[in-house]
């Protein structure tokens, strides 16, 4: 999978991004005011909007090709957050009693806790943590015996989250895109880990 271009090292974005966390939850109202809900998501999926202060024609550019290369909001990219910071309970993944090796949602993460349906786990004894040695460039859990099917891997940490997103819009113009850019910005949408 693509990596989106790691510019904000070279041009600083505004704000530096707008990360917003959405969960999916259905809401049924019945008389009386009283409502049902159901959530079709365990864990928040995060979108993105990117602007940038200061770039080039050029830098634009740059991520007009990315965008090209996705066929807009086409093909998937991961995607890692500008900033380092502290993450919570992140998923990744459910067990298939068979899968020992999984990529971590992060990148040269510090401070890692490991947890399988919410137990936490022992590094060097449950798992190891290999950074930069997963796909994409992300971080990577190698895990002693493979988690149990059904449960939930997840993982809280400091570092870069690392997302897997695509375009949230198919068809801009180069004139569009760099207006975006630099005043409403580009548009990410989270889709779950894989």
């Amino acid at each position: 999978m693509a990596v989106y271009p790691d510019i904000a090292l070279e041009v600083p974005a505004q704000e530096p991004e707008k990360f917003v966390q959405r969960f999916e939850t259905v809401v049924s109202r019945y008389g009386g005011g009283r409502e049902l809900r159901k959530q079709k998501l365990l864990f928040p999926l995060y979108d993105v909007t990117l602007r940038y202060q200061k770039i080039t024609t050029g830098q634009a550019a740059l991520l007009w090709q990315f965008h090209r290369e996705r066929k807009g909001a086409f093909e998937e990219f991961s995607y890692y957050r500008f900033q380092e910071q502290a993450y919570a309970s992140e998923y990744v993944g459910v067990g298939n009693g068979e899968q020992t090796i999984w990529n971590a949602p992060a990148r040269q993460a510090l401070s890692v806790e490991v947890h399988f349906d919410g137990t936490r786990l022992t590094d060097g004894a449950d798992y190891a943590y290999e950074p930069g040695a997963g796909v994409d460039g992300a971080d990577r859990i190698v895990f002693a015996a493979a988690p149990a099917a059904g449960g939930y891997i997840t993982m809280s940490f400091y570092g870069r989250l690392k997302m897997r997103c695509r375009f949230a819009e198919d068809v801009l113009d180069f004139e569009t895109w760099y207006g975006r850019l630099v005043d409403s910005g580009v548009k990410l949408r989270g889709l779950p880990n894989a």
